[in-house]
């Protein structure tokens, strides 16, 4: 039940996650590339927490460090466009 869950939240962040990370890619691709390997290290860290038991899926929570430094350059790249 357990391996069910966690690639079932697996999907539901990956699928947002992605277009803003290839977003972030197109001004900031090294930084992104950064962000994103904490971001798949640290799912892979909580999947295999959550394997083992529920409550050992916080292990990887540091995964958002990762999440918000893609989300930041996402926007940075937004606001580049928007700005000119």
């Amino acid at each position: 039940m357990c391996v069910q869950r966690m690639h079932q939240n697996n999907v539901e962040f990956l699928c947002c996650y992605f277009p803003i990370a290839l977003l972030a890619m197109i001004s900031y691709p090294t930084e992104t590339f950064y962000g994103s390997a904490v971001v798949l290290l640290g799912r892979g860290v909580t999947a295999m927490g959550y394997y083992s038991g529920a409550k050992k899926r916080v292990m990887g929570g540091w995964f958002h460090f990762g999440e918000w430094y893609t989300v930041y350059y996402a926007g940075k790249f937004a606001y580049n466009l928007i700005m000119g």
